[in-house]
């Protein structure tokens, strides 16, 4: 695990399921996670989505983007409103497949 090199937010927008929330993720956002998730609205269920985001603190530019991709979702779900809540992460850890295999020990 190779830790990163500076402290880290996780963003998380709750909003209603909908096939372009990919897309639209995708054009704000080198990655991110779409969690299928059941809302309650007023005593209703709907299927809902959770989309998180993993920024580094050094992207001065993240919260902005997150609240223009928070808009666009709204609008593209013609919602009243989303939720989008941060969340400040100290420590974050990367694991990546190393460039040559491990050896396999028996």
């Amino acid at each position: 695990m190779i830790p990163t090199p500076a402290n880290a937010t996780v963003w998380r927008i709750y909003t209603e399921a909908h096939a372009n929330l990919p897309r639209l993720v995708s054009s704000a956002f080198n990655g991110a996670t779409l969690i299928p998730a059941i809302g309650l609205f007023r005593g209703l269920r709907k299927s809902a989505t959770v989309i998180e985001i993993l920024t580094l603190d050094s992207d001065i530019h993240a919260p902005v983007r997150i609240a223009n991709l928070a808009e666009s979702v709204r609008q593209a779900n013609s919602q009243q409103s989303v939720l989008v809540t941060r969340h400040p992460t100290f420590m974050v850890e990367l694991v990546e497949t190393p460039a040559t295999p491990l050896p396999v020990v028996q």
